[in-house]
């Protein structure tokens, strides 16, 4: 097979140079984050510093316990950084001026490589242009040829992932929102029941006011599914039409309890659909990157 030849028969040219240039880039890129989230963290204590003469210690979260562990697992040169951390028994100031020795060795160890983040990318750059020229010649023909099919399975992945993943982004806070009306409307019925007469009209007027929210929310996420048809409810309550009015909002919440099943069995399907075809996506990329380094 093709995709077995490219790895016996000839190597493409610089995959070890693209490697190492991808890794040096990457490390950057997350030296970048971890920079951000330091300086972040050291205006925080900055702040706290200065009104530490109020504050009670035991009322004061010192920040940026989970960004020490996370360095400490990512950066060899870290891995102590915990060891040097503020303990419980220590004064609040104590405790800041360590945390913020623990972010400012940090710190020093990042800065040069964020520094060095703009020519890292640009060396990986210059290294796959200048693979590409080399891929010209007519001995890779085979490689190239592979290399197309994997980039059009990866483009065809995402131009099914894109959309189901927009609608992922409409469907899930619409799920929620919808839960959360039928619970409050359920509750509200509930509780009028034992009031007769106005009860019922405000639990008519809560009915109504939900599938006016629910109704705009549902344009704004451009979600269309079917759900309760807006409410009319008189301005004053009547206690001849008490019961109607119960009815009324027992019905939205019966239409509430059908959308909120409807909304997640499509969030579980546009879910795992999600899932399988980034799963897809990223063994794609995976295989390129193997490939051209």
């Amino acid at each position: 097979m093709i995709a077995a030849r490219i790895g016996e028969d000839m190597e493409l040219p610089l995959v070890e140079e693209i490697r190492e240039a991808r890794r040096l880039a990457e490390e950057a890129q997350d030296a970048t984050v971890h920079y951000q989230q330091v300086q972040t963290v050291i205006a925080s204590l900055g702040v706290l510093q200065r009104q530490a003469a109020s504050l009670p210690s035991t009322d004061v979260t010192i920040p940026g316990g989970e960004l020490v562990e996370a360095m400490s697992e990512r950066w060899s040169a870290l891995a102590d950084l915990p060891t040097i951390g503020p303990r419980p028994t220590q004064e609040l100031l104590e405790q800041l001026r360590m945390r913020r020795q623990q972010m400012e060795s940090a710190s020093q160890l990042l800065q040069p490589i964020v520094e060095d983040a703009e020519r890292r990318s640009g060396a990986l750059h210059q290294l796959q242009h200048q693979q590409g020229h080399l891929l010209e010649d007519p001995k890779y023909s085979e490689q190239v040829a592979e290399l197309q099919r994997l980039a059009n399975d990866r483009a065809e992945a995402r131009s099914r992932l894109d959309p189901l993943h927009h609608r992922l982004k409409g469907v899930e806070p619409a799920y929620k929102v919808v839960s959360s009306f039928a619970e409050r409307l359920d509750d509200m019925i509930r509780e009028e029941m034992a009031l007769p007469g106005a009860a019922a009209w405000r639990a008519a007027l809560v009915a109504r006011d939900l599938v006016s929210t629910l109704d705009g929310l549902l344009a704004e996420l451009r979600l269309d599914v079917p759900h309760p048809a807006p409410l009319e409810v008189p301005d004053t309550p009547d206690p001849a039409h008490a019961d109607e009015l119960l009815d009324k909002a027992r019905g939205v919440k019966a239409e509430l309890d059908d959308l909120v099943v409807a909304l997640k069995a499509e969030h579980e399907h546009l879910r795992g659909s999600v899932d399988a075809l980034q799963e897809r996506y990223d063994e794609l990329t995976q295989q390129i990157v193997d490939r051209m380094g």
